[in-house]
C-alpha cells in the first residue's frame, strides 16, 4: 500500500490514537492476528480506497487517518480536509 501511496504522491500518516483503536477493534485472542488483518483491511484499507478513488483529482502531500465519532477512520489532509 506504501507504494502505490508514493506513486501517486501521498504519505500516509496514522496517529498512535488510530493505532491503539486498529488494536482494540482487531484484538481477538480466539482468531489472532488473521482478525487484526481483517480488521486493517475493513477499517483502513477500504475507506482508504474509497478516498483516493473520490479524490482522484486532487493530490496532497500527506493524509491523516483520524477515527470519526461513528467509529470510522476517515482522512484529512493538510488544514484539516476531507
Amino acid at each position: 500500500y506504501e507504494r502505490m501511496m508514493e506513486e501517486k504522491g501521498y504519505q500516509l500518516e496514522i496517529p498512535t490514537p488510530v493505532r491503539t483503536w486498529l488494536l482494540e477493534q482487531g484484538y481477538s485472542p480466539a482468531y489472532g492476528a488473521r482478525e487484526m488483518k481483517r480488521t486493517v483491511e475493513r477499517k483502513l484499507k477500504k475507506p482508504l480506497a474509497r478516498f483516493l478513488l473520490e479524490e482522484a483529482g486532487t493530490r496532497s502531500a500527506c493524509l491523516t487517518a483520524v477515527v470519526t465519532e461513528n467509529e470510522e477512520i476517515c482522512f484529512t489532509g493538510p488544514g484539516g480536509a476531507s
